[in-house]
């Protein structure tokens, strides 16, 4: 975990939950091109602060439409049944893009 007493860090871990505090910060860190963001806080921190962050639903996009994945319902339909929880309207729509709906 980075612990400096600069006010950046302090601000992330108040606004934001521990792995997404230090997801940010370590993105950071190492110029990364990328980050992997589904919470909306955080998504808008993570832009705030000059990072690209990326949802999981775009990223399975990408793969299906690369072709690294054949299908992208199977996978969201795991997801959900581990816990992650997703609005109908957003599963209608990344679905949808897949051609899957």
């Amino acid at each position: 975990m980075v612990t400096n007493e600069k006010p950046f860090p302090s601000l992330l871990f108040q606004k934001l939950d521990l792995g997404e505090a230090e997801t940010l910060l370590l993105a950071k860190e190492i110029n990364a091109d990328r980050v992997l963001v589904d919470e909306q806080m955080g998504y808008q921190v993570a832009k705030s602060i000059g990072l690209i962050p990326v949802r999981t639903l775009s990223l399975l996009l990408v793969a299906k439409q690369k072709g690294y994945i054949p299908n992208i319902k199977p996978l969201l339909q795991d997801m959900v049944l581990k816990g992650r929880w997703y609005s109908q309207s957003v599963c209608h729509e990344i679905l949808e893009k897949a051609g899957e709906s």
